[in-house]
């Protein structure tokens, strides 16, 4: 079941949020776990999880940058429950983007050059990937990327 995203369900993720995710977090905004979920829910135009068995597992959302162009920033957040269900993951992942892509023609964000299962997820939902550039707090390479409509 995919529903809207709460504070509580940040809650519950945080103790559970991939190494790799946790460390996005911190190294792009300086976030505990727990802060970047909460930040996720308050400050996006738009933030869901993914409840495939009782416990919100995954937690993704959008912030419009531009309503005018219709570009907005996209991001992801998983627990390691998420690789008991690998496939689901999938299919849940592109049916959301293809209802996100209608609404927004173009969806952008960073990743960090080393999360490489990141960028393969992101690749199989056919994202465009840019020169790494250092952002964050820790002057990280991350990849931009964007996916268009």
């Amino acid at each position: 079941m995919i529903r809207p995203a709460t504070e509580a369900d940040a809650v519950a993720m945080a103790p559970h949020l991939r190494a790799h995710d946790a460390a996005e977090l911190h190294q792009s905004a300086g976030m505990t776990p727990l802060q970047g979920l909460r930040h996720g829910v308050r400050e996006s135009t738009e933030s869901w999880v993914w409840v495939p068995e009782y416990v919100a597992i995954a937690m993704w959302g959008v912030h419009v940058d531009s309503v005018l162009s219709g570009s907005a920033i996209v991001w992801l957040l998983t627990t390691t429950a998420v690789e008991r269900h690998p496939v689901a993951f999938l299919r849940r992942s592109r049916a959301l983007l293809r209802d996100l892509r209608h609404r927004y023609p173009c969806l952008h964000g960073l990743v960090d050059r080393e999360y490489s299962r990141s960028r393969a997820w992101l690749d199989w939902l056919g994202a465009t990937f840019h020169a790494p550039v250092s952002a964050g707090l820790t002057d990280t390479l991350f990849h931009p990327f964007e996916i268009r409509s």
